[in-house]
């Protein structure tokens, strides 16, 4: 025999040669498939094989090195039949490496190096778990369909090859769990992690070696791959090999999808239903077995109990088969281990989740009353001792009371999880009280929230430290008192506790489970965070829909809790809240505070760094907002929100009704809110779900529903002015002109008003005139990202009128702004507009009234102090001037007209604190910067400010004081000037410097 060994392994050693390790991957692969082409390898050379290697001593391998055999080459050649081999050859090489390796006085460890390990395992594994995968996939019908079309006789060759292949790998891992169990790999830590990686999937496998009548004679044999694939763990887990708590770590996870039943067997119905039982019992007896054998694996264990626990899938099975494995394991465990022990904390939470929505009729009047009357008996009785503590709670409320008490418990999990599956259990029975008061639903409905608030109340019974006592102790539900005794397991997260009022006061007081969620919105767990916000709303969403009680709006602690999660670090957390406020809007749309936080905090997650909360914020916003406006088409909203006639006149009605709060929102919020539904809109047109005409149809409806400067016109104008950005044929601009003479009419209404009523300090005017104001400034903004739609002489007369507007400089900043912008549009891009000429044009001409005006202002600065000068006068030639500064800054940034130096050089002159006299015709001959220190106006570097101003008056020079509005006015406009001409900032940034650090 050994001279048969010798012949195989030199001639596999022959074949090596034609492997060149220096070659690339595809070259190798092309010699090993050569070199597998050209070896042959068969079942009767591994018999003889498999004889001699059995009986091998320190001589044998001796022999073989003086017969010029070389291990290395043989081991090569056998790597590459594992890896590149055709039909058998792959098993058979892998159960000749096993042999070598396992044979009496074997090198293994020079033969055992990682890349032919590697090779090893996965054909072991390819050999198993893919038959098996194959199996359970395909089933019976598959091997039919199989024998059909490739006849009876292919199919009958493929199982037996099937057949080889598995118990050749039976013998391969037998021969592994021999070579654990007498050679320790303490030093090859690659062979122990491939070990601890493949084996439990072979624990996984429910294949059977079956060895025909052909493969008994060439030496195959019939067994069990589990139970080999076991061994070989066992002895793995032996000192020799390094740390078994090390190993342990390794193995065991590994072992939880089979504990669950998540690892698959092959086959299906009776059979396959066994299989998966011995499978998962095969795994929980294994890791008992080896805590009796190890015991300092016992950590390993225990978190392989609470594992199985807590990974355990939300599905009847594996959480059965999760109890049955933690069952079998925790008995084991030392004491300190099983007070730790959380897993069947939280078992139990989803048991009373389940018992709730699935058991019938959880809260029977019949379980009620029998607890009332005993409660009523022991009040009757006057015992105030242990006569009171013998309540009898129902069985739903102590399921409520598990729920509540986990909800502080001091696991993280626990926590997490008794919150969501508590807000599940409200959600459900919540939902019955918004039905009819009447119905048996409603009083079930009732009796839940009875039962909720006694929960608070309830103590839940110790665990006993023995079981010696005649009765088992019992859920007492205490009279008066709160909260609950725990053992030291079980303590609250936060000392808090779950307690709350008593009495028959409490019995419809949520108080206390509020108080609850508020403390675990603020848990520094992001999955405690999650579920205390879907409990949040619930609860919240419960008592805003209770018939027959007035209904009970968040509070202001619940929308700052709300507000809070939007900002939080976890992706999971600002997505609950998205939902949660969303939701919450979506069901009381009419409430402002509500709809205002949805606005601040929901609206802005449109610029979330993840991507599926983006989604999320587009899909609420086409709900609530889009939606909603292009709905309001048939009908606009009245202002008393009365039903219109026609059914379809009604829902616009409602629709516009429940846009005003959310409209109003976003007029409080102001530009941000507008920023982000400009992103919202440009991304829901990028994917062709912006319906821009209906929304502009449904929103124009509104607006002439709704009084003219109110917070739901400007909000629906912020919204407008986003939709036409986007799409700017979608406002009719036969409503936006019709709109526009109706602002104008009533601005000059409003300032004639004013006037009669003896004027006021410089701003923006009254109340009335300032809203006006702002609704036509939004207005022209949506003209101007509309303009290409109004015809030319629509547009041409337009853009005349805005003209004469700017020209008058008695504008606030943001309607001159707007004026601007609209009149840039209407006559960018076409022939010039009559009267208005082209922009560059009409840019000029602003310059020079611009200029004017200033110089006028500048130049009067010593009539300013003749006390004889009406007030009223100075506030109007005060508020044009800031008008035309602003103005000029403005056109500036048109970048169509570069600014007269005259003008710079009077922008300069607006930002001392004092005008002097002369000032101004010393300016008026400036041409340019350079001449400014000339002209006795502040200059870059010069002796500008509070100092120069103090040491003309101390020469007897008298000036004028600047208003600190015009000299911020003055600095912006100055600043964009700057912006667009290089060669002004340049000598401008030393004056800045200055200011700034002597504003510092």
């Amino acid at each position: 025999m050994a001279n048969e060994l010798a012949e195989l392994l030199r001639r596999l050693g022959a074949h090596a040669r034609q492997l060149e390790d220096t070659q690339s991957l595809d070259e190798f692969q092309r010699q090993a498939a050569e070199v597998c082409g050209a070896c042959e390898l068969t079942l009767q050379q591994l018999a003889l094989a498999r004889t001699a290697l059995k009986d091998t001593t320190p001589s044998t391998w001796e022999a073989l090195g003086d017969e010029g055999v070389v291990l290395a080459d043989a081991v090569k050649t056998v790597n590459a039949l594992m890896r590149f081999g055709k039909g058998a050859q792959p098993y058979i090489a892998a159960a000749l490496y096993s042999w070598l390796l396992r044979a009496p006085s074997s090198p293994a460890h020079f033969l055992m190096d990682g890349l032919n390990f590697s090779g090893f395992m996965q054909r072991i594994k390819d050999a198993c778990c893919g038959a098996a995968a194959s199996a359970s996939k395909g089933g019976a019908a598959g091997a039919d369909a199989a024998s059909q079309e490739e006849g009876g006789g292919a199919s009958a060759a493929r199982d037996t090859a099937d057949e080889t292949a598995v118990c050749l790998a039976f013998e391969a891992v037998a021969n592994l769990a021999a070579l654990l169990g007498s050679v320790g790999v303490r030093s090859c830590e690659d062979v122990r992690q491939l070990c601890a990686e493949v084996l439990p999937e072979l624990a996984a496998c429910s294949r059977v070696a079956k060895a025909t009548a052909a493969g008994r004679a060439v030496g195959l044999s019939s067994g069990v791959i589990r139970d080999a694939a076991y061994e070989a763990m066992a002895a793995l887990l032996n000192p020799r090999h390094g740390s078994a708590h090390e190993t342990a770590a390794s193995l065991f996870p590994r072992l939880s999808n089979v504990m669950l039943g998540a690892a698959p067997a092959a086959g299906g119905g009776r059979k396959g239903a066994a299989d998966a039982s011995a499978i998962r019992t095969a795994a929980c007896t294994f890791v008992c077995e080896a805590l009796g054998r190890q015991p300092e694996v016992q950590e390993v264990v225990a978190a392989l109990a609470r594992h199985v626990c807590l990974k355990a899938p939300d599905r009847a099975e594996p959480r059965a088969n999760a109890i049955r494995a933690a069952a079998t394991m925790v008995p084991l465990l030392a004491q300190w281990e099983q007070d730790q022990f959380i897993g069947q904390r939280c078992l139990a939470v989803g048991l009373a989740r389940e018992l709730l929505m699935h058991l019938p009729e959880p809260f029977q009047q019949s379980t009620f009353q029998q607890a009332a009357d005993a409660g009523a008996a022991a009040d009757a009785s006057g015992e105030r001792g242990a006569a009171r503590d013998v309540v009898p709670a129902p069985w739903s409320v102590v399921c409520l009371a598990a729920l509540l008490h986990r909800c502080s418990d001091k696991s993280a999990i626990v926590r997490a999880r008794a919150l969501s599956d508590l807000s599940e259990v409200v959600a459900c029975f919540g939902e019955l009280l918004a039905r009819d008061p009447a119905s048996d639903e409603y009083r079930v409905a009732e009796r839940f929230v009875a039962g909720l608030v006694a929960a608070a109340h309830l103590e839940l019974p110790k665990p006993a430290a023995s079981t010696n006592g005649p009765k088992a102790q019992r859920p007492r539900r205490r009279a008066a008192s709160a909260g609950g005794g725990e053992s030291d397991g079980e303590a609250d997260a936060d000392g808090g506790g779950g307690g709350g009022r008593g009495g028959a006061e409490g019995m419809e007081d949520l108080g206390p489970l509020l108080s609850l969620v508020h403390r675990r919105c603020a848990d520094p767990k992001a999955a405690v965070r999650k579920g205390a916000l879907q409990l949040l709303v619930e609860a919240v969403t419960m008592r805003a829909g209770w018939q027959g009680y007035p209904r009970q709006l968040p509070g202001s602690q619940d929308l700052v809790l709300l507000e809070a999660a939007t900002m939080d670090p976890l992706v999971s957390v600002r997505k609950a809240a998205l939902v949660a406020l969303s939701r919450l809007v979506e069901l009381l749309p009419l409430e402002p505070t509500l709809c205002a936080a949805w606005v601040r905090s929901a609206l802005p997650l449109v610029r979330d760094p993840e991507s599926s909360i983006q989604e999320s914020v587009l899909e609420w916003v086409q709900s609530l907002l889009l939606d909603r406006a292009a709905a309001g088409t048939a009908a606009g909203a009245a202002p008393d929100g009365e039903d219109a006639a026609g059914e379809g006149a009604g829902a616009s009605a409602a629709a516009a009704t429940e846009l005003r709060p959310l409209l109003a929102a976003v007029a409080g919020v102001g530009r941000a809110a507008g920023a982000c539904l400009g992103r919202v809109c440009a991304a829901l047109n990028v994917k062709g779900k912006l319906a821009g005409k209906k929304v502009a149809r449904g929103l124009e409806a509104f607006v002439a529903g709704v009084p003219s400067g109110s917070p739901e016109a400007l909000g629906a104008w912020a919204l407008l002015r986003e939709v036409a950005a986007q799409q700017p044929a979608a406002p009719s601009w036969q409503f936006l002109q019709q709109r526009w003479g109706e602002l104008q009419r009533a601005a000059a209404a409003a300032a004639h008003h004013g006037e009669d009523g003896g004027g006021g300090d410089e701003g923006e005017g009254s109340g009335a005139a300032g809203a006006l104001a702002e609704e036509g400034a939004l207005l022209l903004l949506v003209i101007s990202a509309a303009a290409e739609s109004f015809p030319p002489a629509q547009g041409a007369a337009l853009a005349s009128q805005l003209l004469q507007a700017i020209l008058a400089f008695n504008l606030p900043p943001a309607a001159a702004a707007a004026h601007i912008a609209a009149l840039s549009k209407l006559t960018s891009g076409g022939a010039p507009a009559p009267g208005v000429g082209a922009p560059e044009q009409w840019c000029r001409q602003a310059y020079a009234a611009v200029h004017e005006l200033l110089h006028q202002y500048v130049g009067g600065a010593a009539a300013q102090q003749n006390p004889h000068q009406p007030g009223a006068a100075a506030a109007r030639a005060r508020r044009r001037a800031a008008a035309a500064v602003f103005a000029a800054g403005e056109l500036a940034l048109l970048r169509v007209a570069r600014p007269p130096g005259g003008l710079t050089v009077l922008l300069q002159a607006l930002t001392a604190p004092r005008l002097l006299p002369g000032m101004a015709a010393a300016a008026a001959g400036c041409d340019d910067d350079a001449a400014m220190v000339d002209a006795g106006v502040p200059a870059p570097g010069g002796e500008a400010g509070e100092e120069g101003s103090g040491a003309a008056a101390g020469a007897g020079v008298v000036g004028v004081d600047v208003p600190v509005s015009l000299q911020g006015h003055a600095w912006i406009s100055l600043g964009k000037v700057c912006l667009v001409d290089e060669p002004l900032a340049k000598r401008l940034v030393p004056l800045f410097v200055q200011v700034r650090r002597r504003a510092g």
